[in-house]
């Protein structure tokens, strides 16, 4: 009987939700993206420092205290750059349709993932 060597699969690399259509950096420096959430196209860009602060900012209580949900979607208003959506807007949509652009929004304001060593 004679045995044959199988050749090995490479790993299939795992599939993205909501990968970019097109990418690119803008003339401020801010990377963005251009994705299909559920049938509609938003660009999706990089939010600044002060964006971030702002947002920080707004959604601060009396009591010292942050209301966290209102912060995430000012951030997600501030990065959604076509068609622009308002806190109004946002809070009218389908809670999956939030939470995937929030996890857009997230992937191209955090650094990527680390390699074998660790290194981002």
């Amino acid at each position: 009987m004679v045995k044959t060597a199988v050749a090995a699969k490479a790993p299939e690399k795992a599939k993205v939700p909501f990968p970019a259509l097109d990418k690119g950096v803008d003339e401020k420096g801010r990377r963005w993206e251009r994705v299909d959430v559920f049938g509609t196209l938003y660009t999706v860009r990089e939010l600044t420092t002060q964006e971030e602060d702002d947002a920080f900012d707004a959604a601060e209580l009396d009591d010292d205290k942050i209301n966290a949900r209102l912060e995430r979607r000012l951030r997600l208003c501030s990065a959604i750059v076509e068609p622009k959506a308002s806190v109004d807007d946002i809070a009218a949509w389908p809670g999956l349709k939030t939470r995937s652009l929030m996890y857009v929004m997230d992937r191209i304001n955090s650094l990527p993932p680390a390699d074998a060593e660790g290194n981002a």
